[in-house]
C-alpha cells in the first residue's frame, strides 16, 4: 500500500500526472473516430463546430482512463491544500524526482532530523490513506 503512496506522490510532485492528464487529453482531441452516419446523407441542421466540441467534451467526460487520472491528481491536490507549507515542501523536495534529492538534503532544507522527516512522511501517507481509501 505504502508502494502505491509513494508512486502516486512521486506522478504528481514530478509533474507526470500533469503530463498524462494532458497527453490523454489531446489523444481524445486527436483520435479518429468511425463515421456514424450510414446512411450517407448530410444533416444539414447541425452546427460542425458546436457538434465537435460537443463530442469532444462528452469522450473527455466518459473516458475512464481520464477520470482516474484526474481522480488520483485531485486526490494529491486536495491533501496537499489541507496540510501545512511546512510538510508540503518536505514532500515536493522528496518526491520530486528531478530534484533528486536524498533524505539527508531534504532534513537540512526543512531544518529536522532525517528520522523526523521520515516520520512526518510515514504520518502523511497515513492521512493520505485515510481520506482515500480508493487508493487501497
Amino acid at each position: 500500500m505504502a508502494d502505491k503512496i509513494d508512486k502516486l506522490f512521486t506522478e504528481y510532485f514530478s509533474g507526470e500526472l500533469e503530463k498524462e492528464i494532458s497527453f490523454r487529453k489531446f489523444e481524445l482531441r486527436t483520435a479518429h473516430s468511425t463515421d456514424e452516419n450510414i446512411g450517407g446523407g448530410r444533416a444539414e441542421n447541425i452546427n460542425n463546430e458546436k457538434s465537435k466540441v460537443e463530442g469532444v467534451l462528452i469522450k473527455e467526460y466518459e473516458d475512464q482512463e481520464l477520470n482516474l487520472l484526474q481522480a488520483r491528481y485531485n486526490a494529491v491536490h486536495d491533501f496537499i491544500v489541507d496540510n501545512d507549507l511546512e510538510l508540503v515542501n518536505m514532500l515536493d523536495y522528496y518526491y520530486d524526482k528531478r530534484k533528486k534529492y536524498v533524505w539527508k538534503k531534504v532534513s537540512g532544507l526543512v531544518f529536522k532530523s532525517e528520522r523526523q522527516c521520515k516520520y512526518d512522511r510515514d504520518r502523511a501517507k497515513y492521512r493520505f490513506l485515510l481520506k482515500n481509501t480508493w487508493i487501497g
